[in-house]
C-alpha cells in the first residue's frame, strides 16, 4: 500500500522559492559540474510543532569564486526567504523565519570559497 503524508518536503519548498529567487543553481547536492556559483540547501533538524506546522531547520551553502561573492549568496538566500513569510507559495506558507547562525567561512577540500548560514522558519 502507498501512503501519501500531504507534508511537503521543506528542501524542495526552499529550493523551489531560492531558484526562483536567484540567478544562481539551486539544489540539496553539489552538482557534478560546480558552477562558478551556486547554492545547496540541506535539512539539519527541526520537527513537527502540530499536526500542521513542521520547523525546519536548514543549512544553506553558498558557493563561489570568493569568500565575499559566497558570504553574498547566503545572504540573499536568507532575505529570500524571509521575504516570503505569510505569502502563499505553492500550497505552503512560511509563518515565521530566522537566522540561527549568521554565513560563515565553510571551506570545502575543493578549495572553492563557501559560506554557510543555519536558519529555522515553521
Amino acid at each position: 500500500m502507498l501512503v501519501d503524508s500531504g507534508r511537503p518536503s521543506a528542501q524542495k519548498v526552499a529550493v523551489m522559492i531560492l531558484s526562483s529567487s536567484l540567478p544562481v543553481p539551486v539544489s540539496t547536492e553539489v552538482p557534478e559540474y560546480r558552477h562558478e556559483r551556486f547554492v545547496t540547501v540541506q535539512r539539519i533538524g527541526g520537527g513537527m510543532q502540530n499536526a500542521v506546522t513542521d520547523r525546519v531547520q536548514l543549512a544553506i551553502q553558498g558557493w563561489a569564486e570568493t569568500q565575499l561573492a559566497a558570504e553574498q549568496l547566503c545572504l540573499d538566500c536568507e532575505a529570500a526567504l524571509s521575504a516570503m513569510v505569510c505569502t502563499p507559495f505553492h500550497g505552503v506558507m512560511i509563518r515565521h523565519f530566522r537566522e540561527a547562525t549568521a554565513p560563515l567561512n565553510f571551506p570545502d577540500e575543493s578549495g572553492q570559497p563557501r559560506y554557510q548560514a543555519l536558519v529555522e522558519f515553521d
